[in-house]
């Protein structure tokens, strides 16, 4: 949810309410925190199976625990930091909350039981739901047109291409001491704060949409904003079911142990080449079928990750999975900025959306790993199984979406 300014711009030191940030200091902060926060939410299932012996089921756990956190925070950040307007500054705000992830990272690494670990995931993933819709605000602050494509494309590269640079990083630590992960993603966090004071003060508004559009054209744009929107709560919810399972997907495929985060950076790897794709070519543009297609890409990259036995079937699905997600994530994000960009995630409901994604995900997977076990079912069969039940639903609801009036 974008946090929109509500505090008139006074003295010099402040960004007028018709400039954004430097997009160079933005992006630096969002590269280095997501190096961190990326690692910290989607990485840290390689540390507790490491560290802890924790197994599907309870990485499974985790990951519902994470969602909600998650969602909690995201729906309160407009309330929170508007209440907090007078007070304190956005870049204020966003100073404190680095601070605060940052040394919440070294909980676990000083008090090393299993129970540190899930406050740390519940402190991370709050203060991570109030930090991002920040950020995303000083990403399309004071931007219109060009500009604002542009600074969204470079939010989208910069953020995902560093959680695939995390799960690289991660590969040595893991070996030595894997809570060891946590203190270097801390480390990162505190180095962020050296950049925030090339930020404004406080987040300008929300520049307007790309291009001028007729009736008509807006007519079918807010229709592919409502079936992507519902693409996207699919990608989120297929996500975070691949993502806790990871360690045990990549084992079970029969990757080496030295190498198995970097292998599984697979997705996120493909998924920036996808945004970089996307943000050169406008083909895609107002094409009714391209959803679809992206949605198709997604499930079918799903279903391979679940079902692969090889390191090269893994691969291949990983890639395909990665990309339909890019590509479903981009196409969301554009035509929200083309329909009225005051509203790119803004609004409890598109974050409730989007929370339904991050904790319903975890849910389904505990139920098919659950009804694997109790029916002595094999685990694929039962989570592929569950997973085309929602898709054909998800399907029914962006089709529905897509159909009616914006």
């Amino acid at each position: 949810m974008a946090v929109r300014s509500t505090v008139k711009q006074r003295g010099r030191d402040e960004t007028p309410a018709h400039r954004g940030s430097p997009l160079w200091a933005v992006g630096a902060i969002t590269w280095l925190g997501s190096l961190s926060t990326g690692a910290a939410i989607n990485g840290i299932y390689f540390v507790t199976e490491r560290q802890f012996g924790y197994g599907e089921a309870a990485n499974l756990g985790l990951a519902v625990v994470v969602g909600v956190a998650y969602v909690a925070a995201a729906l309160t950040a407009g309330r929170v930091f508007g209440r907090l307007a007078g007070r304190l500054s956005h870049r204020g705000a966003v100073a404190l909350l680095l601070a605060g992830m940052g040394a919440m990272c070294f909980v676990p690494v000083l008090w090393r039981d299993p129970a540190s670990v899930w406050i740390f995931c519940v402190v991370n993933s709050i203060l991570s739901g109030w930090f991002w819709p920040l950020v995303e605000s000083y990403v399309s602050g004071g931007r219109r047109g060009t500009a604002l494509r542009r600074a969204t494309g470079v939010f989208n590269i910069s953020w995902a291409s560093a959680v695939a640079v995390s799960f690289w990083l991660m590969q040595p630590l893991l070996a030595h001491d894997p809570l060891s992960v946590l203190a270097a993603l801390g480390g990162v966090l505190l180095a962020t704060l050296f950049f925030i004071p090339f930020i404004g003060a406080h987040a300008s508004e929300h520049g307007a949409s790309g291009h001028e559009h007729s009736e008509s054209e807006l007519e079918l744009f807010r229709r592919l904003l409502n079936m992507c929107r519902c693409l996207l709560v699919m990608s989120y919810l297929l996500m975070s079911i691949v993502t806790p399972l990871l360690p045990s997907l990549v084992e079970a495929a029969g990757v080496r142990e030295g190498v198995r985060t970097i292998f599984a950076s697979t997705w996120m790897i493909s998924r920036v080449v996808v945004f970089a794709m996307m943000q050169g070519t406008h083909r895609w543009h107002g094409v009714r079928s391209a959803p679809v297609i992206f949605g198709v890409l997604m499930v079918v990259g799903f279903a391979g990750c679940i079902a692969a036995g090889s390191p090269l079937s893994l691969a291949v699905a990983l890639a395909l999975f990665g990309g339909g997600l890019g590509a479903v994530y981009a196409a969301a994000i554009y035509y929200a900025l083309e329909v009225g960009s005051a509203e790119v995630d803004a609004g409890g409901r598109h974050e409730a959306l989007i929370g339904l994604g991050y904790a319903g995900g975890p849910m389904v997977g505990l139920a098919a790993v659950a009804g694997a076990e109790s029916l002595a079912l094999h685990r694929g069969f039962t989570m592929t199984l569950l997973a085309f039940v929602m898709v054909i639903f998800l399907s029914v609801v962006a089709w529905r979406s897509g159909m009616r009036r914006g």
